[in-house]
C-alpha cells in the first residue's frame, strides 16, 4: 500500500457541493425508522447536507441553547454577589460591635480571609466537599499546633528555654508546611487547595505570629480564637451558599447530560455528512464543536463528584451509581465519536492523494479502477442505510436525557429496530461490494483500493458501536427515572466489551519481565530514595525546606521583633499560598498577582483617605469585592481578583482594628498606620514571589519545560509497548454470561488519555517560565501533541473494530495465523520508531534522518488478504463472512495513520534538535 499524504497546502473543504453526486441522491431510497413512532417510513425526509445548529425541543423541559447560556450568566452573576455577601458579612466582626466577641487580637480581618478562599460560589455537594476538607485539614492542623505547644512548653519546663524550642518549631513548621503542600499535589482537587489555604493561615497566625507559643506558654484560649475565627469564615460561605439562591450540583449534571447529547447529535450527523462526501471533519466548525464537548465532560465529571455528596446526604446512593454511569456512557460514546472521526480523516486522505510515478494502473472494460470509484460503489450501497440509521439514531440521541418528563420507552424498541434493519442491509451491502466487478477483479492489486472498503467498512460498525452504546444509555436514563416510582425497573444490565489493548504495564511486564529483586537493606533504603524523587514528594521536600527557611527568623529571639514589625508571617502564608507543582504553574500567575497586590493596597489607602468611618469602608469593601469576585469568577482570573481583594482586606481592616485598638482619633496617625501596613503587605508580598522563584528553582526544581519532554517520551513509550504486544494476536472478545462485568475501551488508552490531558496543561504552562535562551517557542510540541492525539484516536478506533463479534471466527484465527509474519514485522519496526522518538525528546538528540518504514511490509499483507479472499468460495464461507475481513484491514488503515503521524513526529523533532552530525557529538 503507498503510503501517502494530502499534497501540501491541502485543507479539508467542509462546503457541500453545489451538484450533489448520484450518490448523495441515492440515499433519500432507502427506508427508515421514525425515531418517535417507530414506523418504517421512506427516507425522502432525511437531509444529509447540513446537520441542525441547534437541538431539538420536543420534549417539554429541555431547554433551547440560548435559554441555557441565559441561565448561566444569570447563575454567574448571582454567584458573585453571594460571594461579595459573604465578604461584607465577615467584615462586620472588624467594623460593628460584633468584633468584640473576638477578643482583642487584632487578626479578626481572618474571617474575611478565609470567605475570600472558601468563597460561596460552590454547588451544595461543592460546599459539602469543601467543608469536609476543611474540617479535615483543620482538624490535623490543630494536633499539630498543640502539640506543638506542649513540646515548647515541655521544652521550658527542662530549662532548655530558647534553644530547644526555636529548633523544634523549625522542624514542626517544616515539616507541617511540607506536607500541606505534598498533599495539595496528590490530591489535586480546587476545594482541596483551598482547605489547604485555611490551614496554612491558621498554622502561620498561631505558630509563627503570636508569642504565647515562642515562650512555651499552652495559650489554648489564643489556639481557639484563631480556630473560631477560621470556622466563622467557613459558616458564613456555607450560610450564603445554602440559603441565597442554592445551586444543586445534580441540577448542572442533567443540564451538561441535555447539552451533550445535542453536541454529539451535531457531530454524529456532521461525521456521516462529510464520510459521505468524502471529505475530512477537520475544520474550524469540527474543531469548536469538539472543544465544547470536551469542556462540557469536564464540567460534567466534577459536577458529578460534587452531585455524590449531595445524594448521599439525602441516602440516595442508588441515583449517585446510576448517574455516574449515564456520565461514562457519554464518556464512550465521545470516544467513539472519535472513532468515526478518523475513519473520516483515513478516508479524505486516501481520496485527495495522487497517485505516485510508478503504480500500477488497473482496468475493468476500459475503466480505471481506483479508490474514488470503488468508494462511490460502496456509497451506492451502503450510504442509503447508513443516512437513514444515522437519521434515527441522532434523533433518539436529541432525547436521551434526564427532565422532569420521563423518557418515551418506544425509544428504545425503534432503535432495536433500526438496528435490525440497518443489520441486514449493511450486510447485503458488504456482500454486494465484496463481489462487484470492480473489487472482485484480480487486476486490483492497490493497497489504496482495499483500503477505502476497509474504510467504509469500518465506518460501518463504528455506527453499530455507536448506537449499541446509546442503547445502554437509554436503559440507564429510563432506570434513572424509574427510581422515583414506587416499584422501579430492573437495573439494566450494562454490556461493555473488554480491553483490546492491554495496559501498558502488563505489556510491559511480559515484554520486559522484571529483574530479581535484592532483599539487602541496601535494596530496601534504594527504594525509599527512588519513592522521594516522586513528583509530589518532591514538591512537599520542597516547599516544607523553603517554608522552613523564610520562617527562621520568625523563630530566632534576635531576629523575631523586627520580623513581627514588618509583618513577616504575611511573606510566610503568601509563599505557601503561590507555590505550585512546577515552575510554569507558578510563574504565571506573577504579574497578576504583583500587580493585584499594588492595585489593592492603593485601593485601601485611596478609601482610607476619602474617608475611615466605619459604615462607609463597609460600603467601600462590597463594591471592591463585587468586582474582584468578577474578576475571579466571570472572567476566570482567580490570582489576580483574589490578591487584590485579600490586600484591600489586610490593609483596610487590619488597618481599622490596629486604629480601634489604639483610641486615636488622629488623622494623621491613622494615615501613616495605612500607609505602612501597604507598605509591609506589598513588601511581603514581593519577597515571597522572589523566594518562592528562588525554592523552584535551587531546591528539587521541577520545570514544565522539562515535563513536558518527560511526559511525551513516557507516552510514546507506552504506545510503543502497546502496539509492540500485537492486539490481533491476543485479542479479548466479549464474553456470554451475566455475571461479568466488563470494561468499555481500552484500558490502556485511557491511561494514555489522561496523560495527554496533563500534556495539555503542560503545554499552556511551558511558554511562561522564564529561560535565558529567550522565550520558549511551544508551536512544534504542539504538532507533537496532535499527532500523539491521532495516534490515539487511531488505537479506539481499532479497539471498537476489534471488540464488536462475540468472539473470534475460525476465519479470523486462520488469518491471524496467515498474517503473522507481516504483523511481527510491522510490530518491531513501529516500536523501534516510538523508542527513537521517545529517546530523541527525553535526551534532546536528534533521530536518524532516516527510519525504516514497512511500506512492503503493508502491501504484501494487503496481497495476502486479497488473496486468502478470493481462494475463498461461498460454500467455505460457512464459519464467518466476508465482514470479517474488515478487522484486519482497519488494522491496516490504523498502522498507515500510526506510521504517518509518527513521520510527522519525527519530522518535528529533526526541526528542534536539527540532523544527526559529528559537531553533535562534542557540543
Amino acid at each position: 500500500m503507498s503510503l501517502r499524504r494530502p499534497p501540501k497546502g491541502w485543507t479539508a473543504d467542509t462546503s457541500e457541493p453545489a451538484n450533489k453526486p448520484e450518490m448523495f441522491r441515492l440515499i433519500r431510497k432507502a427506508s427508515m425508522i421514525n425515531a418517535e413512532t417507530g414506523e418504517r417510513v421512506h427516507a425522502d425526509a432525511v437531509r444529509t447536507s447540513s446537520p441542525p445548529a441547534s437541538p431539538s425541543a420536543s420534549r417539554s423541559n429541555a431547554g433551547s441553547t440560548e435559554s441555557f447560556w441565559t441561565s448561566f450568566s444569570e447563575i454567574s452573576s448571582l454567584n458573585i454577589l453571594k460571594c461579595a455577601l459573604a465578604y461584607t458579612i465577615a467584615s462586620l466582626f472588624v467594623y460593628t460591635r460584633l468584633s468584640a466577641f473576638l477578643g482583642t487580637t487584632a487578626s479578626k480581618h481572618t474571617i474575611a480571609s478565609v470567605c475570600v478562599y472558601f468563597h460561596p460560589s460552590r454547588t451544595v455537594g461543592g460546599m459539602l466537599q469543601a467543608i469536609a476538607f476543611v474540617f479535615g485539614m483543620l482538624c490535623w492542623s490543630l494536633i499539630v499546633v498543640f502539640v506543638a505547644m506542649a513540646a515548647c512548653h515541655g521544652f521550658y519546663d527542662l530549662n532548655w528555654a530558647h534553644e530547644g524550642a526555636t529548633f523544634l518549631l523549625i522542624l514542626f513548621s517544616g515539616w507541617a508546611f511540607g506536607m500541606i503542600g505534598y498533599f495539595k499535589v496528590k490530591v489535586s482537587i480546587p476545594t482541596f487547595d483551598t482547605a489547604c489555604s485555611v490551614a496554612v493561615i491558621f498554622l502561620v497566625s498561631v505558630l509563627l505570629k503570636e508569642d504565647d507559643v515562642q515562650h512555651g506558654i499552652m495559650s489554648v484560649d489564643q489556639l481557639f480564637t484563631y480556630l473560631i475565627m477560621a470556622l466563622i469564615g467557613v459558616a458564613i460561605a456555607a450560610l450564603v451558599c445554602v440559603l441565597i439562591g442554592q445551586v444543586r450540583a445534580e441540577t448542572l449534571v442533567k443540564q451538561d447530560l441535555a447539552r451533550l447529547v445535542e453536541l454529539y447529535s451535531i457531530a454524529l450527523e456532521m461525521n456521516l455528512n462529510r464520510f459521505l462526501m468524502g471529505r475530512s471533519t477537520a475544520g474550524v466548525d469540527y474543531d469548536k464543536l469538539l472543544k465544547e464537548i470536551n469542556v462540557k465532560l469536564k464540567k460534567l465529571r466534577n459536577n458529578l463528584v460534587h452531585a455524590k455528596y449531595e445524594l448521599y446526604l439525602f441516602r440516595r446512593r442508588q441515583e449517585f451509581t446510576v448517574l455516574s454511569e449515564i456520565v461514562s456512557a457519554h464518556e464512550r460514546l465521545m470516544l467513539h465519536l472519535s472513532g468515526l472521526s478518523h475513519c473520516t480523516h483515513v478516508q479524505a486522505d486516501l481520496l485527495v492523494a495522487k497517485p505516485s510515478p510508478g503504480d500500477n494502473s488497473s482496468f475493468i472494460d476500459g475503466q480505471k479502477v481506483s479508490p474514488s470509484i470503488l468508494f462511490k460503489i460502496f456509497i451506492q450501497h451502503l450510504g442509503p442505510p447508513m443516512s437513514s440509521y444515522v437519521a434515527t439514531t441522532s434523533g433518539i440521541l436529541r432525547q436521551t436525557h434526564i427532565d422532569e418528563t420521563r423518557i418515551n420507552p418506544k425509544y428504545r424498541m425503534n432503535l432495536l429496530a433500526a438496528q435490525d434493519l440497518y443489520a441486514s442491509a449493511r450486510s447485503r451491502a458488504l456482500r454486494t461490494v465484496y463481489k462487484h466487478q470492480a473489487f472482485a477483479s484480480e487486476a486490483v492489486t492497490s493497497g489504496d483500493d482495499e483500503a477505502i472498503v476497509a474504510t467504509c467498512g469500518s465506518f460501518s460498525y463504528l455506527l453499530v458501536e455507536f448506537a449499541e452504546e446509546l442503547e445502554q444509555m437509554l436503559e440507564l436514563v429510563s432506570y434513572y427515572e424509574s427510581l422515583y416510582d414506587e416499584t422501579p425497573l430492573k437495573p439494566p444490565t450494562v454490556l461493555t466489551s473488554p480491553p483490546t489493548v492491554q495496559t501498558f504495564n502488563t505489556v510491559a511486564n511480559t515484554l520486559f519481565p522484571p529483574k530479581s529483586a535484592d532483599t539487602t537493606w541496601r535494596y530496601r533504603f534504594w527504594r525509599v530514595l527512588r519513592n522521594c524523587n516522586r513528583p509530589d514528594v518532591r514538591h512537599g521536600i520542597k516547599v516544607g525546606i523553603g517554608g522552613m527557611l523564610i520562617a527562621i527568623p520568625g523563630y530566632v529571639p534576635a531576629i523575631r521583633p523586627y520580623f513581627k514589625s514588618v509583618r513577616g508571617e504575611w511573606a510566610v502564608i503568601t509563599y505557601m499560598l503561590i507555590m505550585a507543582r512546577n515552575l510554569g504553574a507558578m510563574t504565571t500567575n506573577i504579574p497578576y498577582r504583583v500587580i493585584g497586590t499594588f492595585t489593592g493596597a492603593l485601593l485601601a489607602v485611596t478609601c482610607w483617605q476619602i474617608s475611615h468611618d466605619s459604615l462607609w469602608l463597609i460600603s467601600a469593601g462590597s463594591v471592591i469585592s463585587v468586582f474582584c469576585f468578577h474578576i475571579i469568577l466571570g472572567q476566570n482570573r482567580p490570582a489576580f481578583g483574589r490578591f487584590i481583594l485579600l490586600t484591600f482586606n489586610l490593609v483596610a481592616l487590619f488597618s481599622y482594628s490596629l486604629h480601634k485598638d489604639n483610641s486615636t482619633n488622629d488623622d494623621e496617625d491613622a494615615m501613616d498606620t495605612i500607609t505602612g501596613v501597604a507598605f509591609q503587605r506589598a513588601t511581603a508580598v514581593l519577597a515571597a514571589i522572589i523566594w518562592a522563584v528562588f525554592v523552584s528553582v535551587a531546591i528539587l526544581p521541577n520545570s514544565a519545560r522539562l515535563a513536558l519532554r518527560r511526559g511525551f517520551s513516557v507516552q510514546w513509550m507506552r504506545m510503543g509497548m502497546i502496539w509492540k504486544s500485537d492486539p490481533l494476536a491476543t485479542l479479548p472478545r466479549r464474553e456470554n454470561g451475566q455475571d461479568t462485568y466488563f470494561v468499555r475501551g481500552v484500558s490502556g488508552e485511557l491511561e494514555l488519555q489522561s496523560m495527554m490531558l496533563e500534556l495539555e496543561t503542560l503545554l499552556e504552562l511551558a511558554p511562561n517560565e522564564f529561560r535565558l535562551r529567550g522565550t520558549f517557542d511551544c508551536h512544534p510540541y504542539r504538532d507533537l501533541y496532535k499527532a500523539t492525539q491521532e495516534i490515539l484516536g487511531a488505537y479506539h478506533h481499532l479497539a471498537i473494530i476489534s471488540s464488536q463479534e462475540v468472539a473470534a471466527t475460525s476465519k479470523e484465527v486462520e488469518l491471524v495465523a496467515y498474517t503473522q509474519a507481516e504483523r511481527s514485522d510491522l510490530c518491531n519496526t513501529l516500536f523501534l520508531q516510538f523508542y527513537a522518538a521517545a529517546s530523541s525528546i527525553r535526551l534532546g538528540f536528534p533521530v536518524p534522518e532516516k527510519l525504516p518504514v514497512p511500506r512492503q511490509t503493508i502491501d504484501e499483507m494487503f496481497r495476502k488478504l486479497q488473496e486468502h479472499r478470493r481462494s475463498l468460495s461461498d460454500e467455505a464461507l460457512d464459519s464467518g463472512s466476508d465482514e470479517d475481513f474488515v478487522l484486519f484491514y482497519s488494522y491496516l488503515m490504523v498502522t498507515v495513520t500510526v506510521i504517518e503521524q509518527l513521520a510527522a513526529v519525527n519530522d518535528t523533532l529533526r526541526t528542534l534538535y536539527g540532523v544527526m552530525d559529528t559537531d553533535i557529538l562534542f557540543s
